[in-house]
């Protein structure tokens, strides 16, 4: 994954592949510098910028190799082209065994952007490549433990990636998002609403007709009945058939990273896709078609903060004593008040606490009384920083 940091792109990141040939890849921060030429298939005249950087080419025109090893004789520490058409694969190198530059390929969409960002702007650009490990798990879960950055030093870059935001509704209303694991990032322009799905589970191609109305649309899906990466595979389904984004509406007020498993199938996917909550999907879902939706990125809107919300539906969490469950209800409200799904998910959480307690059950949890926390050293109270 390289990630980027600049005025026009800060944060954003591309899922790569490594070519079958070369070393592993540099750590730490690097400087990006373009190919000079754009496709690398000469010796790089750019020699003094390229070296120690991550140089960036475009494909055609020669083998991987032979740009791998122009990058590599102008002493760069790594090599990424970006492809010139949907997907991604693995650039072969039958005759570049020899070579220990590390080389991938990233993404058309985010290549693309990245070259004309550092095109635009005499201003430097730093980013970094992070090797992602993934375990194999079901395509309908979340990827939140799917895949992960091993050397605490990559965990830490990519902690610090911005990952979603806040979808601004006709009105002033706003509600956050996450991105999935695959996939491109979300246009930052004002996008047209689509019809709604029928069905609604985005599970199949639309029809012709309804695929055409919908190019380059938002479109809401709802949760279930198929995999994340079935319902991008089905809205992103050929040329002329891709919506403009694919906003997934959770079950519940929750989020999380939606993950593709084998993650490699989440490669070829080209369409932005988000999850929403179910009340911020409802609001998205009942807007009249072509009302216009805006996509702002936000720090402030982080899978931590959701993992955070996510525990409050653990009984143990809330103090056993009513004044304090209030009291800590109350502050978890103001301190949230800007962030009008998390508010929501604290009121559902706080509910359900209260329902156990009325209903004579412990509220360390169902069917664990004081015995059990005296048994396991638990505490009555577990503290919430979010």
């Amino acid at each position: 994954m390289a990630t980027c940091q600049l005025s026009t792109c800060e944060n954003a990141t591309a899922d790569g592949i490594r070519s079958h040939f070369g070393g592993p890849p540099a750590d730490g921060m690097r400087r990006l510098v373009l190919a000079d030429p754009l496709d690398g298939c000469k010796p790089l005249r750019n020699v003094d910028d390229a070296r120690s950087a991550v140089v960036i080419a475009t494909r055609g025109s020669c083998t991987y190799t032979n740009k791998a090893r122009n990058a590599q004789e102008a002493s760069a520490s790594a090599l990424l082209v970006v492809n010139n058409e949907q997907g991604l694969l693995h650039p072969p190198g039958p005759d570049g065994m020899d070579l220990e530059i590390f080389s991938g390929m990233i993404p058309q969409p985010e290549g693309r952007a990245l070259i004309e960002a550092m095109s635009g702007s005499s201003d430097p650009t730093q980013g970094a490549l992070v090797p992602m490990n993934c375990n194999k798990k079901s395509g309908i879960g979340s990827s939140n433990q799917q895949c992960h950055a091993a050397a605490k030093a990559d965990r830490d870059i990519v902690d610090g990636l911005t990952l979603g935001g806040f979808v601004h509704l006709p009105g002033g209303d706003k509600f956050e998002y996450l991105l999935a694991g695959f996939g491109v990032k979300v246009p930052l322009g004002e996008l047209e609403m689509g019809a709604p799905l029928n069905p609604s589970g985005a599970c199949a191609p639309m029809p012709k007709e309804a695929a055409t109305a919908a190019v380059g649309k938002a479109i809401v899906a709802t949760r279930g009945e198929c995999s994340f990466i079935e319902k991008a595979e089905a809205m992103g389904a050929g040329p002329g058939e891709r919506v403009g984004a694919l906003i997934v509406k959770n079950s519940e007020t929750a989020l999380f990273h939606m993950g593709a498993a084998p993650r490699w199938r989440g490669a070829n996917i080209s369409l932005p896709i988000v999850l929403v909550t179910d009340v911020a999907g409802h609001a998205i879902s009942t807007l009249p078609p072509d009302s216009t939706i805006r996509f702002a990125p936000s720090e402030h809107v982080t899978l931590a903060a959701w993992d955070e919300i996510e525990r409050l539906k653990e009984a143990s969490v809330w103090p056993k004593e009513t004044q304090e469950r209030q009291t800590l209800y109350e502050t978890l409200v103001t301190r949230n008040a800007g962030f009008p799904d998390r508010v929501s998910a604290i009121q559902g959480a706080f509910s359900r606490v209260c329902s156990w307690g009325e209903e004579g059950e412990g509220i360390a949890g169902q069917g664990g009384g004081d015995a059990e926390r005296r048994e396991t050293g638990d505490a009555d109270t577990t503290s919430v920083k979010l």
